[in-house]
Order: structure tokens, then sequence, then C-alpha cells
């Protein structure tokens, strides 16, 4: 994977912080906790972070249709197993899912460099 600092995820947006020549912004980290025997949750919750894709048989030939991510589609960051860093508003969109889905979730409000690592390769 790549890093936040690299994808558009700050720009266009205000610092909150600047420190030290550095800018920091406001992400929420966001871990969740679904139960290993609960996989059409896992799977759900999945689909909706990560997002997926699939294949279909079109007038005889092979269609790949791709549908993105919350991840994705707000540059967030996959940091470890069910663990994200994502914009305010990409995490008011995963806590409501989590919610509906019943999924027991932490939220830590964080502020961070222009520049976060994935360690997720």
């Amino acid at each position: 994977m790549s890093d936040l600092g690299a994808r558009p995820a700050t720009v266009g947006i205000e610092p909150t912080l600047e420190w030290r020549g550095k800018s920091y912004y406001r992400f929420v980290l966001l871990h969740f906790d679904i139960r290993s025997t609960d996989e059409r949750t896992r799977r759900r919750v999945d689909r909706f972070l990560y997002g997926y894709q699939e294949s279909r048989l079109v007038g005889g030939s092979k269609k790949v249709y791709r549908y993105p991510g919350l991840i994705e589609r707000t540059q967030g960051c996959h940091y470890g197993q069910s663990v994200v860093i994502l914009s305010a508003t990409g995490a008011e969109e995963a806590l409501d899912f989590l919610h509906r889905m019943n999924v027991p979730f932490d939220k830590v409000e964080i502020l961070a460099s222009d520049f976060v690592h994935d360690p997720i390769q």
C-alpha cells in the first residue's frame, strides 16, 4: 500500500496545526472487532471498507466491474488488522456503517503529518 502523503487526502485542507516546519491534519484512527465466527459480517465490512470486484459474462465476453471501498474513495489508509486511518468525513460514514452492522469499534482522533507511512505492504 502507500502513504497518505502521496494521495490527495490533504490537498485543499487547512492543517490543524503547524509545528516545527510540519503540517498536521486531523484524522481518525478506527479499530473494529468482528468475531472470527461471524464470516458474513466480516465479508460485508471488508467490502464496504476495501471494495471489491466481480467478473461477469456480458455478450460473450468477460467484463470486470470494480467497486472501490470507503478507504479508496476517501483517501484513507489500512494501518493494521482491523485498524484504518480515515479523514473525519470518511470516519463518520464508517462509524455509521459499523453501528448499523452492530460491530464494536473504538475511535481515536489523531493529528498526523501529511506523511503517514502504511506498514501493510
